[in-house]
This record gives C-alpha cells, sequence and structure tokens, in this order.
C-alpha cells in the first residue's frame, strides 16, 4: 500500500518537476512579504527528521506554491513546507502564520550556520499551552538578526484528512494589529448573538413558546460552531483534549444541522397535519444529533489520532447526513411555499446568508477566490445574518400571534359584553314583570282584603271577633306597604322621566328607621346619563343599601351623588362593622358586591371599597360619555 502510494506520488510530482531552488524571502522594513513562489512543498510518505527534511527539500520533487492559499485535500502524506530568509535590515522578529485551526502537528525547524533548532512543536496533538503565540490559530515567531539567512522548514501532520489554509508572513506589529482586528470582529459577533439570545430569552419568558427555546438551543450551538471552526473551542474549551479538534468541530457542525432542524420544524409549524415530511424531519433531527453525540464522546475519550477506518466511517456518515439533510430541507421548503407558508420565506432567507457564507468559504478553500486571513471569517457573516433574520422572523410570529391574542381577547370582551346585556335586560325584563305583577295582582288583592276586612268589622255585632278583625287589619296595612316598597324597589315608577335621583330619592326615604337611618346628600348640577346607566346605578345602590341593612348593623348610612364637570361620583357609607364584620357577613356581602362590580365594569364605572373598623365607604366613578352597549 505505501509502495503504491509512493510511486503514485513520485508520478504527479514528475509532472510539476524534480528539485527546485527559490529565492530568499528578502526582510525589510515592510509590514508583510508574500509567500508564493518563494515557498517549496514536498509530501514524504514516511517520517522525515529535521536534518532529512531539510537534506530532502534539495533532493526531492517539490512543487513551488504560486499562491498564498494551500489547499491540498485529503492527504495520504506528511507535508513539509520549505522557504529562505534574508534579513536585510535590523534585528526583528517576523511571523510565519497557517489560519487552519486543526492541524495535529506543526513543527517547525531553522537552519542557519549549519545549525539545526526548533522554533515550534505544535498542533492539536499537544496541549494548547506548547503553542509559543497561544491564539486561536498557528503563528510562528521567528526572531532574525541583522543580515541573516535562514532556511525555514515546517511540517504538517494531518494524514488522511483534509489540509487547507492561508500562509502568510507577516512583521511583528502586522501581526499585533491583525490579531487586534479578529479580536474585534469576535467580539462584535459575541456581542450580537448575545444580544440576539437575550432578546429571546425575555420572549420566552414573556411568551412560554418553546420555539424561541429551540432558537436559543439553536444560536448556542451555532455559536459554538463557528468560534471552534475559528480555533477558539481549542483554546477556551478543550486546550487538553488531543486529536479531537477536528472531530469535535465535524461534530459541532452536526449539532449546528441538528438543532436547525428541531429549529425548522417548530418555527414553521410542521406537523403531521401540515407536512408529509414532519416525521422525517424529526427522526433525520434526532439522528444528526445522536451522530454528534457519539463523535464528540469519541473526542473525548479517544486521546490519539484515529484509525483510518474511523476516518472512512466518519466521512461516510458525514457525506450521508448532510445530503439526506440537504434534500430534505428543499422538500420542506418547497412544499411550505407552496403551500404560502410565510414563515417558510423567511426561514428561506435565513438560510440563504448561511449557505452564500459556506459557498464563499468552500472556494476560499478549493483556491478559487482569495480568502485572506483567514479563510474561515468568511463563516461569520453568514451564521450571523442567518440569526438575525431568524429573529427578526420570530419577533414577527410574535407581533402576528400578539395581533391575534388581542383580536382574541376584543371577541371576548365583546362576547362577555353582550352576555352581559342579555343577563341585565333579562334581569330587569323580569324585575318590571314582578312588579307589574305584585302591584296589579297581589296589590288589589290586599287592597280588597283591607275593604272587606273593614266591612265584616262593621256587620259583626260580637266585641271579640271585632277587636280580632282590628288586630288584623294592621298586618294588611303592613303588608300592603312592604309590597309596595318591594314593588318600588323592583322598578321605580317612572323612572325613564324622573331619573336616577329622583328615584334614589324616594329609595333612601321608604328605608325603614331601624337598624339603619339612612340620609340622601346631591351636589353639583345634576346631568342624566344613559337610561341603562341610570337604572344599572341604581340596582347598584340598591344592592349596597340591602347589605348594609343586613350586615354592617349600622346606625347611621348615607347615599350621596355628587355631579362634577367630567363625571359622576356616587358614594355609598356607613358607621357599621366594617373590618370587625364577620367572616360569614363578608362573604355574603361580598356576593352583593361581586353583582355590583359586574354591573359597574358594564357601565364602565369604576368601583372602589374601603373598609376600616369606623364602617364601609363604597364609591363609583362614571364618566358623562360611558361605552355603549348592546341590547338583546
Amino acid at each position: 500500500m505505501t509502495k503504491g502510494l509512493i510511486i503514485s506520488y513520485l508520478w504527479l510530482t514528475a509532472l510539476v518537476g524534480w528539485s527546485q531552488s527559490v529565492e530568499p524571502i528578502q526582510i525589510g522594513n515592510e509590514p508583510d512579504w508574500p509567500l508564493q513562489n518563494h515557498l517549496l512543498l514536498f509530501r514524504p510518505a514516511s517520517w522525515l527528521t529535521p536534518s532529512q527534511a531539510f537534506a530532502a527539500a534539495k533532493t526531492s520533487p517539490t512543487i513551488r506554491l504560486t499562491k498564498q492559499h494551500l489547499n491540498l485535500g485529503l492527504e495520504p502524506n506528511y507535508v513539509w513546507l520549505y522557504f529562505k530568509l534574508m534579513n536585510t535590515g535590523g534585528a526583528q522578529t517576523v511571523v510565519f502564520q497557517l489560519d487552519r485551526v486543526d492541524i495535529h502537528r506543526l513543527q517547525c525547524f531553522r537552519r542557519r550556520n549549519g545549525q539545526i533548532d526548533t522554533l515550534a512543536l505544535m498542533g492539536d496533538a499537544f496541549p494548547f499551552s506548547d503553542r509559543p503565540i497561544r491564539i486561536n490559530y498557528f503563528a510562528i515567531p521567528i526572531p532574525l538578526q541583522a543580515g541573516e539567512q535562514s532556511e525555514i522548514m515546517v511540517l504538517l501532520d494531518k494524514r488522511d484528512e483534509f489540509i487547507s489554509g492561508n500562509l502568510t508572513l507577516s512583521s511583528s506589529d502586522k501581526f499585533l494589529q491583525t490579531v487586534r482586528l479578529d479580536t474585534a470582529l469576535i467580539a462584535f459577533f459575541l456581542g450580537m448573538a448575545g444580544f440576539i439570545f437575550l432578546f429571546n430569552f425575555l420572549l420566552w419568558l414573556s411568551l412560554k413558546d418553546s420555539v424561541h427555546l429551540f432558537f436559543m438551543a439553536h444560536l448556542a450551538s451555532t455559536t459554538v460552531f463557528v468560534l471552534s471552526s475559528l480555533g477558539y473551542g481549542f483554546e477556551f474549551i478543550w486546550p487538553e483534549l488531543l486529536y479531537s479538534n477536528s472531530l469535535m468541530l465535524t461534530m459541532l457542525s452536526a449539532l449546528w444541522a441538528s438543532t436547525n432542524l428541531f429549529l425548522m420544524k417548530r418555527f414553521l409549524g410542521l406537523n403531521p397535519a401540515t407536512s408529509q415530511y414532519a416525521k422525517a424531519t424529526t427522526w433525520l433531527a434526532w439522528y444528526i444529533l445522536i451522530l454528534s453525540w457519539v463523535g464528540c464522546s469519541i473526542a473525548l475519550y479517544q486521546q490519539q489520532q484515529l484509525p483510518v477506518f474511523i476516518l472512512k466511517l466518519g466521512e461516510f456518515l458525514l457525506v450521508t447526513w448532510i445530503i439526506a439533510n440537504t434534500i430534505l430541507v428543499v422538500a420542506i421548503f418547497t412544499e411550505q411555499i407552496r403551500k404560502k407558508n410565510e414563515a417558510a420565506y423567511v426561514y428561506v432567507a435565513a438560510l440563504s446568508f448561511t449557505i452564500l457564507g459556506t459557498i464563499v468559504y468552500t472556494l476560499t478553500l478549493l483556491n478559487v477566490l482569495n480568502g485572506g486571513h483567514y479563510t474561515t471569517n468568511w463563516l461569520l457573516p453568514g451564521f450571523l445574518l442567518e440569526q438575525i433574520t431568524l429573529a427578526f422572523g420570530l419577533t414577527m410570529r410574535y407581533n402576528r400571534f400578539r395581533q391575534q391574542n388581542l383580536n382574541l381577547q376584543l371577541d371576548l370582551a365583546q362576547e362577555r359584553n353582550q352576555t352581559t346585556t342579555q343577563v341585565i335586560n333579562a334581569q330587569e325584563a323580569e324585575r318590571r314583570r314582578l312588579a307589574a305583577d305584585l302591584h296589579d295582582d297581589l296589590g288589589g288583592t290586599l287592597a280588597t282584603l283591607r275593604r272587606r276586612l273593614g266591612d265584616l268589622r262593621l256587620r259583626l255585632r260580637d266585641p271579640m271577633a271585632t277587636e280580632a278583625l282590628a288586630q288584623l287589619e294592621p298586618l294588611v296595612q303592613k303588608s300592603t306597604y312592604d309590597l309596595r316598597r318591594i314593588a318600588h324597589n323592583l322598578m321605580p315608577p317612572e323612572f325613564d322621566r324622573l331619573g336616577l335621583r329622583h328615584a334614589l330619592d324616594q329609595l333612601v326615604q321608604s328605608q325603614p328607621m331601624r337598624p339603619t337611618r339612612f340620609s340622601f346628600v346631591v351636589a353639583g348640577q345634576e346631568r342624566r346619563l344613559p337610561l341603562d346607566v341610570e337604572l344599572n346605578l341604581y340596582r347598584i345602590i340598591s344592592e349596597l343599601v340591602q347589605n348594609i341593612h343586613k350586615h354592617a348593623e349600622a346606625e347611621q348610612a348615607a347615599v350621596q351623588l355628587l355631579y362634577y364637570e367630567d363625571y359622576l361620583s356616587v358614594t355609598v357609607e356607613d358607621n357599621g362593622l366594617g373590618s370587625q364584620a364577620t367572616k360569614k357577613k363578608e362573604i355574603v356581602a361580598g356576593l352583593g358586591l361581586k353583582n355590583s362590580s359586574l354591573r359597574a365594569e358594564y357601565i364602565g364605572a369604576r368601583l372602589r371599597r374601603d373598609v376600616t373598623e369606623a364602617g364601609t365607604l363604597i364609591v363609583l366613578d362614571i364618566p358623562y360619555v360611558t361605552p355603549s352597549h348592546g341590547s338583546s
């Protein structure tokens, strides 16, 4: 197998040429220096020592890199890079950079004056702390003395995996400037992601809608994936986890894909009734999620380079879920757009940014575009615009649901208002009927009974019978008085014409002197309210008066009408038990107050109740311009 790879390698490199010489890079006062056409690459199948590598650079087949971006694809061999430096200025330090973040071994050696020294020994096969410059990608400081000429050899070991990256050589000042720009870019990304996360967390607290939980999970997985693809995962999260950076990055991309499917299902409202792909979406999301868990578990417990067959299996599973995910997403969007699901348009727009960023990123890896420093930066705007678009879509969704909720509340309030109107109208009709029946039928009967008792008493000559009849006459008179009072309370006579003030005056005057003495006070210029409002006010005050008689044990009480410029204030107060009332009386009185509150709400009045040891005060404020009420 190895022999076949070597023969193939020799045959391919023969097309390029055997060992080539390169001119040294002239290091002066420039901020950076191009590496293209100054860098040789050769790929031996076996391990070389540094001295063997320097010798092989002059005797083995080499490739001269004509671009600043390195793209080798799935590389089965060791990769060595060779270039020369000639310092034409004073002593300084230059920095060689490779922005790929998941090389297993990256070693850098320098030969000068026949001596070889090690400048760097790092990669994800070593702890992050071993890096000479502890940043998220590979940076190697190369100190140069004045007039020094050096040969540099860099080993890239990531056999049977993908190797690519942007190669640069810059001064220390330019390198620090680049680091500051990178930090500012990441800080902006994290700030935007944090703001979007917090905004959706507040929406979830307000709405308790699980779609915001799915979005926060997707946003978190996206943020971790993007930061890890930039090397911050190995720097801050798993700095001691060896040989696992590539696998962790792949599994984090799978985690992003699974949370995207879960969110898309909830965002688009997919279920068996709305989409034929609802179950397939759930199954694929769980498949990818479990795959990512298994891969991350392998990375956690397998602290060595994975066997080739595991890498091949992982590659097959990765390609499988990518193809399945692509086909399923396209099918869902096609279906939902045909159904004119507005949420699908938003989601398509969001994913288009990620797809565009991924395409640009892929083209930079393939050397079709110049990605600059560093290629993974192209992922940032795509993912960020995706999250902003989805957050905007969730905001639109929230506003739509909020409007629907308001409409439902308005419909419910209107229905409740209509129901209240029907109940009150039915009560008033029944009261009118009862008042008429009491006055016309029972009242007439009592009047006839009283007249006949008088006639009978005149005819009887037995003193005892006459005395007995005389004792019955006061009872009949009281019954007649009570009947008139009840009929008056049910429906005051000529209420339509005389109005609230006259009816309340009669109500107070008709109250017995014991146990409570009532008074009636009117202040201000009288103004008539709509008939249904005055009638409901009368019912409320009548109920409060009855409560005082039955439960307050008050000596004095007062009903007041205070006509202000914009509203009428009605007060009913007593000096009864107040807060000393027993629990039973409070419950019974509360039933009447609840009915009064319902009527007050119906006519748009504000009802306040103040209970103290000195008694009870109830205030009703009703504006002159009152809401209209339907009738049935």
